[in-house]
């Protein structure tokens, strides 16, 4: 019961901090994913296995901060045009890491430096460019909200309903409790719950809201799984420990690292002026 009240409560603060910081605009959401961005550069660095939690890991931390502040000021300056060049980026760079990782593995020489790109750099920066995008002014607050709310809608069911009816395993080498059934499950309740948002909400319209649905279903389910891949590689259960009964920052942003990119190809192409 402790436990539970413990995951709660952290929980709780959490989604609160994550929520307050997206409704109080691109400010206040791109300093709250700049902290991120610096602690989970540094459970990256942990799960590589290269650097201790010593200067080494702060420092490139750092760099990884200003790099993302860098990207986010020149975007600004640039009067928020679109981000097509970013998305492309980011896409053959997450691309190229699925490539390369299982490889050249994730202990060797400047694999870290661009697993803090590909991985964190470039997918927070289109999550941040997700609220406000290249229309100054214009907040689209509903729509990130929607893709964390439906990320978090698939997990919690796709958990559900791979504990009550699970037997097929999705990736047994990788994360044998993750089942077909849990993964189908999932995706029918995060679709239900895209047409709840569109009522709520219609914004870009209803076949842009499924595409999220579909997105955080699929996208968030390959960046689970390829963090939990370096886990396993590393031989930890969670990433850190910084949310109590939750794990680390990895452990609650793998999901939204995949399916930010996916998401932002679908406001451009829905976005109405």
């Amino acid at each position: 019961m402790k436990e539970l009240l413990i995951r709660t409560a952290s929980g709780t603060v959490y989604v609160l901090v994550l929520i307050g910081s997206i409704l109080a605009g691109p400010m206040a959401f791109g300093v709250v994913l700049g902290l991120v961005l610096f602690l989970a550069v540094r459970e990256l660095i942990l799960l590589t296995g290269r650097m201790d939690r010593g200067w080494h890991a702060d420092l490139l931390g750092v760099a990884a901060m200003l790099l993302f502040t860098g990207l986010a000021l020149a975007w600004f300056e640039a009067g928020f045009a679109a981000p097509w060049p970013f998305l492309l980026a980011s896409s053959i760079a997450l691309g190229l890491m699925l490539f390369l990782v299982p490889r050249s593995g994730i202990r060797r020489s400047g694999m870290q430096a661009y697993l803090s790109l590909t991985y964190l750099v470039l997918p927070l920066f289109i999550l941040l460019a997700l609220l406000d995008p290249w229309r100054q002014g214009i907040s689209h607050y509903a729509f990130v909200l929607g893709l964390f709310a439906m990320i978090w809608t698939f997990d919690s069911f796709a958990y559900l309903t791979g504990k009550l009816l699970g037997k097929h395993p999705l990736a047994p080498r990788i994360s044998p409790k993750k089942t077909w059934e849990g993964f189908a499950g999932g995706l029918l309740f995060v679709i239900l719950a895209a047409v709840l948002w569109h009522n709520w909400h219609p914004g870009p319209g209803l076949v842009a809201w499924l595409l999220l649905a579909l997105v955080a279903g699929i996208a968030g389910t390959l960046g689970d799984l390829f963090e939990s891949s370096l886990k396993r590689s590393a031989g930890v259960k969670d990433s850190g420990t910084l949310i109590p009964g939750h794990g680390g920052v990895l452990d609650r942003f793998d999901s939204i690292l995949f399916a930010a990119p996916p998401a932002l190809l679908i406001l451009l192409l829905f976005y109405t002026h």
